[in-house]
């Protein structure tokens, strides 16, 4: 069976399985999925979750599966995958097992490659399990996406914040979550005045930073950037925003999907950058995101990775970007 986050939104039950493989992008809607399938309300205790990378062996998740519980009625298993394929071994153990009536998994992968629903595992889950798909919001699943987020957090809003919120961040969903739970922490449930306070109480934005690197300003940009971390602004959402802007640049020089919103304003500066470098480099930036966003998930090496962020920005707002590092250093630092 195969189900897709859209549907979800649009009022979709998801059918019941022992198994769930989440796969797509961006990830957050991932975990969104998950905590619709394992409310964390009612069975945090009982769910036990793994990372899974390419050293990854059965026996890192046997205990879990197909050992009996016996101190409650079931178990969940949440199986992160942190490679880009499902590796072959977890494939090979998910088809041959029996899983017991006691234990619901849920596998989870950040991939969209089309070739991906073309695999031998991937027709397995459709046939035996449930498939649900997520791409990226955009319409009106991207506007019932926001509001169902501002009604869970009692935010009090109008079309015209709503669509400030959305064009603020290009209507990228994972930098508009971050923004609704710093929203939520702060406890102004006013999008308007949270809008216009932020603008009026911050010495630089993301948006400043942005500014900054289409204008090759690599010592406005480094000094921005300085601010934000000082400021606990958050790794997650600026690399989202980086990895957007690279696409941007990207975009100038080939067709891509879902092509990302440029301001009519702004084309220039991105065609200037992007005739900087040839395209292969900035694909190679696209990869040290990559690189981060792994260490992000598994939330290990803080210094690395706003190190790694730093030399992002380095990268894309020098206009010899190129001497800053090499591409063969690029890759070899981050692999």
């Amino acid at each position: 069976m195969k189900i897709t986050y859209n549907q979800i939104l649009s009022g979709k039950n998801i059918p019941k399985s022992q198994l769930y493989l989440i796969h797509g992008d961006p990830y957050h809607l991932l975990n969104d999925i998950q905590n619709v399938i394992f409310p964390k309300s009612t069975n945090e205790k009982n769910t036990l979750i793994h990372y899974i990378d390419s050293d990854f062996t059965p026996d890192d998740i046997r205990q879990d599966i197909e050992s009996k519980t016996l101190f409650s009625d079931k178990t969940n298993v949440v199986l992160n995958v942190l490679t880009s394929s499902i590796p072959k071994k977890l494939a090979s153990y998910i088809q041959e097992i029996n899983i017991p009536d006691d234990v619901k998994i849920i596998l989870k992968i950040n991939n969209t490659n089309f070739s991906f629903k073309k695999t031998k595992f991937f027709s397995f889950v459709e046939k035996k399990h449930m498939a649900i798909e997520v791409k990226p919001l955009v319409g009106k699943f991207l506007n019932e996406w926001i509001i169902s987020r501002f009604r869970k957090h009692s935010i009090k809003f109008t079309t015209k914040s709503l669509d400030l919120m959305k064009e603020a961040h290009d209507g990228d969903s994972s930098a508009i979550a971050q923004e609704i739970y710093k929203i939520s922490i702060i406890g102004n449930n006013d999008l308007d005045s949270y809008l216009e306070n932020t603008h009026k109480s911050s010495k630089f934005s993301e948006l400043d930073l942005i500014d900054s690197m289409l204008d090759n300003n690599n010592k406005k940009s480094l000094k921005i950037f300085k601010y934000l971390q000082q400021s606990n602004f958050s790794e997650v959402y600026l690399l989202q925003i980086l990895q957007l802007e690279v696409r941007k640049i990207i975009s100038c020089k080939v067709d891509i999907s879902p092509e990302p919103y440029i301001p009519s304003f702004k084309i220039n500066k991105y065609h200037a950058l992007s005739e900087i470098n040839d395209i292969d480099y900035f694909y190679k930036i696209l990869s040290v995101c990559s690189a981060i966003d792994s260490k992000i998930k598994s939330s290990t090496e803080k210094n690395y990775i706003w190190n790694s962020l730093k030399k992002v920005i380095n990268l894309l707002s020098s206009s010899n970007c190129q001497s800053i590092l090499s591409k063969d250093l690029v890759l070899h630092e981050y692999s």
